[in-house]
């Protein structure tokens, strides 16, 4: 995912070009861009202070592989749900069709948590 499609990124490139514009591009009253005192990077990363292309970088690359762990779950998840579903409705006629219908199953309500756990993680970021 691209830092741009992240929604409030609009808003904080306008709000950076606002600051650019305003007196020059010069530091204003309080020692800041802003002219109000408060650090510009306070107001561009939602109240986070200090944030650098460092830790936007860090952040990108934590969505990134989130998303790649969630796709990689759902293609398994969803070969296992049609696996399970071409599989008969009963038992099995062997152990082995039994054992792999119980592992199947069992795989995808794992795989339908973590699925959970990583969309909660993207979510939280």
């Amino acid at each position: 995912r691209d830092l741009r499609d992240d929604p409030s990124f609009d808003m904080n490139l306008e709000l950076s070009k606002r600051l650019e514009g305003k007196d020059g591009g010069r530091k204003g009253v309080g020692g800041t861009a802003t002219g109000s005192g408060q650090d510009p990077s306070r107001v561009l990363r939602g109240g986070r202070p200090y944030e650098t292309e460092t830790s936007a970088q860090n952040y990108m690359a934590k969505t990134l592989e989130l998303e790649k762990q969630l796709l990689e779950m759902s293609i398994e998840k969803n070969m296992l749900e049609s696996e399970l579903a071409k599989l008969p409705n009963t038992s099995g006629r062997t152990i082995n069709e039994r054992q792999r219908k119980t592992y199947v199953e069992q795989r995808v309500q794992e795989l339908a948590q973590n699925m959970t756990g990583a969309r909660r993680q993207l979510k939280n970021q």
